[in-house]
């Protein structure tokens, strides 16, 4: 049932990162419109990603999910740019989202399995998008491993 349920929310998080990334004019047009916009992925992937959390563990704490969902936003906002002359550092980006849930200690996650997580996250994003063409493919495999590894920090 958890492999089920990590699937599902993998695939509706994959979905609302590429929303994020279509663009008001962007493809696939059957996106609708209204939700072609950067806080699709902005919101949507970190309010996925504790939901799916909170359904697999149980465990619930107010502070450690707004400080995570607060830090995965800002996280999902930035491709590091600056450090990879213009272009986006995806492996960057990646590890950014999985640091970002280092408020869930006081959830009851251990610091190390955080630390695994957001280099496991880093590397397969960079990996990912190095070898990906396919815009639509490649941003919703992105935001599909936010969730596929989250079995790393359960």
């Amino acid at each position: 049932m958890k492999f089920l349920l990590i699937l599902l929310f993998s695939c509706i998080s994959g979905f609302l990162y590429r929303c994020g990334g279509a663009g008001e004019e962007g493809n696939p047009r059957w996106i609708p419109k209204w939700l072609r916009n950067t806080k699709a992925r902005d919101f949507g992937c970190p309010a996925v990603f504790l939901l799916a959390f909170w359904l697999l563990t149980g465990r619930l704490n107010f502070w450690a999910s707004f400080f995570t969902f607060g830090a995965m936003f800002a996280a999902l906002t930035t491709y590091w740019d600056e450090l990879n002359k213009g272009k986006d550092n995806l492996f960057f980006h990646g590890t950014g989202i999985g640091l970002a849930t280092i408020p869930l200690i006081f959830a009851g996650v251990n610091f190390l399995q955080i630390l695994f997580y957001a280099l496991f996250l880093g590397l397969a994003m960079g990996i990912w998008s190095e070898f990906i063409e396919n815009d639509v493919l490649e941003e919703f495999g992105r935001g599909f491993f936010i969730i596929s590894f989250l079995p790393l920090i359960i």
